[in-house]
């Protein structure tokens, strides 16, 4: 009886109300299949990746942000043999940067570089 007296406390019951209510959430399911679709994810061939590059790692070396230093010492030990051509300036790195953390991301890209590469420490 409450309910007849006050609507906003139950469920309309006037048919334009349910009315509305239907459309809406017609509108809502219809709208992904009306156009709203994604486009495939492209393709990305990993040796392509800036961080597969020794150049770019090496570019990376002599940056000042600690962390790209870090980063680019730990990236080139991941690269392995490839990044031979980083050995004398990870060594520098290993022995004169201010900073612990890339003196020994250095260090473990060196050994890894020459473990790869079977080329012995100087």
């Amino acid at each position: 009886m409450l309910l007849h007296q006050r609507p906003e406390f139950g469920v309309p019951r006037s048919r334009s109300g349910v009315g509305n209510m239907i459309l809406w959430l017609l509108l809502i399911l219809a709208a992904p299949i009306a156009g709203c679709s994604r486009t495939p994810t492209p393709i990305i061939d990993p040796a392509k990746m800036p961080w597969t590059d020794p150049k770019v790692q090496m570019e990376g070396l002599t940056n000042r942000d600690v962390r790209i230093r870090g980063i680019s010492a730990f990236n080139l030990g991941n690269i392995g043999a490839k990044a031979v051509d980083a050995l004398p300036t990870l060594e520098k790195l290993a022995k004169n940067d201010p900073n612990p953390k890339v003196r020994g991301n250095a260090q473990e890209a060196v050994n890894k570089i020459r473990s790869a590469s079977g080329k012995a420490e100087k």
